[in-house]
């Protein structure tokens, strides 16, 4: 049985197989690892490394240190959004920041946005995982 890989930037210094990952390296490791990851804010979890770098002009997101839940909340907003509003969406297929501050009631930034978008897509993507573990 296979297990479905996530592609991560580290944020911190990571142990992944008995050696040191330095912040802002990419790595590929499985789903369940890389959601524990990110929830502890050690990683960003990005569904396509393309196009992680098109957004954010190569720069790793961070989310926010004042307000650790923020990449929850964005996850959440995300969900909430309508699908067919061309408000609610960019050009590129990304949740609107915009819409996504209305929703929340806080300033966003659009690494946020990205960091917080690649853990929805990674949850939908892989629902259910982590049962038994």
């Amino acid at each position: 049985m296979s297990m479905q890989m996530i592609a991560i930037v580290a944020i911190h210094t990571l142990k992944v197989g008995g050696k040191y990952v330095e912040p802002g390296t990419s790595l590929q490791i499985e789903a369940v690892e890389a959601k524990r990851l990110a929830e502890l804010g050690a990683a960003t979890i990005k569904e396509r490394a393309a196009a992680q770098v098109a957004v954010t002009g190569g720069k790793t997101p961070t989310g926010n240190d004042e307000d650790p839940d923020i990449i929850d909340e964005i996850v959440q907003a995300i969900g909430m959004l309508d699908p067919e509003s061309e408000d609610d969406w960019t050009k590129a297929g990304l949740p609107d920041v915009r819409a996504l501050e209305t929703s929340i009631g806080k300033e966003l930034t659009a690494a946020q946005r990205d960091e917080a978008w690649a853990l929805f897509e990674a949850t939908e993507n892989g629902e259910g995982e982590g049962e038994g573990d």
